[in-house]
């Protein structure tokens, strides 16, 4: 919840880290690419602020965009799907829960992809899958990295079986962006990549991780000495240290360092 102090402006707004309990100016972590500059806790992105985090401004073509997602099976359970969608798209300002396209970065093109976790909780359905596919398929043929950034990525049960349908085909395209010796860079970002999204954010020829990927809450331990840090912000909580031991990532990076460090990848891979 905000915190406003007398002495403030009645813009600034006031709030509690979740990990440190420091309490800081919205706008100090917001500069900050939302992340705690006392502990370097990494709070949730939009998909608009992190395309612009890691895309050069202006260069993102949206492409796949006229592929919408409809109630094929008429989906009822507790909430009727075209409702759920229906209040999805108005609360998110997007039509699905994956972003794709090309764009630039560091002036190199590539093909982008972004899953909105604020969408459906990030969950793939037939739509969301295919724009992915479409990535893949981009960067083999226009012979550009794929980047893709994975929060959630649960199959989207209301599909059904119509939707799982969709996974073997997703994996086959990344499969011919291998074996045609196209690069595929993956960011896994929190909530941790589950279900679906696990047929490619893991495979990515690199996988790199921001901190405190694993589980949200396990961010909290940064403050109380559970976490693993630097010294200088850095700090990398027990979920993440333990998918760069088992090798499921390579490298947690810090958000302000991610584009530096994919275009220092492309730079020696691509």
């Amino acid at each position: 919840m905000a915190i406003l102090r007398k002495s403030d402006p009645p813009d600034i707004q006031w709030g509690r880290c979740p990990a440190c309990a420091e309490i800081l100016p919205e706008t100090k972590v917001l500069k900050g690419h939302h992340v705690c500059p006392s502990c370097g806790y990494h709070y949730p992105m939009g998909l608009t602020e992190r395309m612009s985090l890691l895309l050069d401004a202006g260069s993102f073509e949206p492409q796949d965009a006229s592929l919408v997602t409809t109630d094929v099976l008429r989906f009822k359970g507790a909430r009727r799907y075209k409702n759920q969608l229906t209040a999805a798209r108005k609360a998110t300002g997007s039509a699905e829960s994956v972003c794709a396209g090309e764009g630039r970065l560091e002036g190199r093109a590539v093909a982008a992809a972004f899953v909105d976790g604020d969408f459906l909780e990030g969950s793939l359905g037939c739509v969301a899958m295919e724009r992915l596919r479409g990535v893949f398929r981009r960067a083999e043929s226009g012979r550009m990295p794929a980047v893709v950034v994975t929060g959630g990525g649960r199959l989207r049960h209301a599909e059904g079986v119509v939707g799982m349908s969709q996974l073997p085909v997703l994996a086959e395209a990344r499969d011919r962006l291998r074996r045609s010796g196209g690069l595929f860079l993956s960011v896994i970002v929190a909530p941790l990549p589950t279900g679906a999204a696990c047929t490619f954010a893991f495979s990515g020829d690199v996988n790199l991780a921001e901190p405190g990927v694993a589980d949200p809450e396990l961010a909290r331990s940064a403050g109380d000495g559970h976490g693993h840090g630097d010294g200088d912000g850095d700090v990398r909580v027990t979920g993440g240290d333990a998918l760069l031991a088992t090798g499921l990532v390579d490298r947690i990076v810090k958000r302000a360092d991610l584009k530096a460090e994919l275009s220092r990848l492309m730079g020696h891979l691509a």
